[in-house]
């Protein structure tokens, strides 16, 4: 079994191709599903964090539903 949940991994994985579109979609689309989940109103003007962000694909996604929210993005790698 790959351990996958270290520093070096996902570094490593995030150079290379193997993130490309896939780890864009896959991001994008736990985004949406996050979006349909939170209770707040879309003229909320509070903080979101999205922690363990990856490369950010789903800032897009959460400042479109909440476009007076301050984003801030957060990963390891």
């Amino acid at each position: 079994m790959k351990i996958i949940n270290t520093k070096k991994y996902w570094e490593s994985r995030f150079k290379t191709q193997s993130w490309g579109k896939r780890g864009m979609k896959q991001t994008q689309e736990y985004a949406l599903a996050n979006v349909s989940q939170i209770n707040i109103n879309k003229d909320f003007h509070g903080s979101i964090l999205d922690f363990g962000c990856a490369l950010g694909d789903a800032t897009p996604i959460y400042h479109s539903k909440f476009p007076n929210a301050s984003l801030s993005g957060f990963d390891l790698s």
